[in-house]
């Protein structure tokens, strides 16, 4: 089974169209997986959607409206090196680590006596990741390395898509629509592509350790 791309397409149209009317007439073609982002500044429709389907969206505009221009992934990558060498997509990994440890102290004197209680550790740390428009980058998960592809949509939001890093396993990936600022827990990420996964017969992965009270805790958040 090969593997879907996934296309940012952006539809742009003259300002006395209105976006929502425009949203509402793609309502028959949308899936559920296609994430839709109206630019108002632009009076433009972003659509997220498998490479295969941008055509059938532009088509069916097309024929409703006069297109101003149809912007692909690459173009607007392409269009975004040539005036800023800035990444298009801040992303913070951070982990977080919680460590439970069972503790004893026996007191010798007029009365023995044995206190038994519990340590409690808590540390977190936070990586930083760089990632153009629709290029990917690497992130480790417990025993696992996932790729990640990040495309902004509009000024607030982001589609990223998640696969394994490893070769036998890329041919299943997981997408999620994360707002900025918010984080997204990567157990519910790697949940998602094991499902995939174990109906292909793969190996599942592990997300994270836990060793009796020990925890360890991935989230993701767009900058």
């Amino acid at each position: 089974m090969a593997q879907t791309s996934t296309d940012l397409n952006s539809y742009c149209f003259d300002r006395s169209v209105n976006l929502r009317d425009v949203h509402q007439s793609l309502k028959l073609l949308l899936l559920p997986r296609d994430i839709v982002e109206l630019q108002t500044e632009d009076n433009c429709l972003d659509i997220v959607t498998s490479s295969d389907r941008g055509k059938l969206f532009e088509k069916y505009l097309s024929k409703r409206y006069s297109l101003k221009r149809d912007i692909s992934v690459s173009d607007s990558v392409e269009k975004e090196n040539l005036t800023t060498k800035e990444p298009d997509c801040r992303l913070d990994l951070k982990t977080t680590k919680n460590f439970k440890l069972d503790t004893s102290n026996f007191k010798i004197g007029e009365k023995n006596v044995l206190n038994k209680g519990e340590t409690t550790n808590h540390s977190v740390s936070t990586m930083e990741l760089l990632l153009g428009a629709g290029k990917s980058g690497e992130i480790g998960i417990g025993d696992e390395n996932l790729k990640v592809i990040c495309q902004p949509i509009g000024s607030d939001n982001a589609s990223l898509i998640f696969s394994f890093s490893e070769i036998k396993k890329t041919i299943v990936n997981s997408q999620a629509l994360i707002k900025r600022g918010e984080w997204l827990n990567i157990a519910s990420v790697l949940k998602d592509l094991n499902e995939k996964a174990s109906t292909l017969g793969i190996p599942l992965a592990e997300m994270s350790q836990t060793s009796g009270k020990n925890e360890t805790v991935y989230e993701l958040q767009f900058k």
